[in-house]
């Protein structure tokens, strides 16, 4: 997700059943998100935007379904605990260099 503009946000979508489509920016209705993934709604936000149809007894009807992305929030401890173990895995490998960034 780009940025919210009053009743609508605007965000980058990219085709994850075709990699090789471009990617677009398009403008989405806060209303078409459920109340409860309202709160979610923030700039990098990641989520997923199902289109498809259904088959009813009335025949085919397009259907649209978007879902937030929801991971847990790391605590400082646990930020932490992951910064010391890498320090030690470097010193135990000796800071090996990424050949391909040139970075230790």
């Amino acid at each position: 997700m780009v940025a919210i503009h009053g009743d609508s946000f605007s965000a980058t979508l990219r085709d994850l059943t075709d990699p090789t489509t471009p990617t677009e920016v398009a403008e989405l209705f806060i209303e078409d998100v459920a109340p409860d993934d309202r709160a979610l709604l923030d700039s990098g936000a990641v989520f997923y935007w199902s289109v498809g149809y259904e088959d009813t007894h009335r025949g085919l009807e397009r259907k649209s379904f978007i879902q937030f992305r929801r991971l847990p929030a790391w605590t400082r401890g646990e930020i932490a605990r992951v910064v010391a173990e890498s320090r030690e895995l470097e010193k135990y490998f000796g800071g090996v260099r990424d050949s391909s960034s040139g970075h230790r």
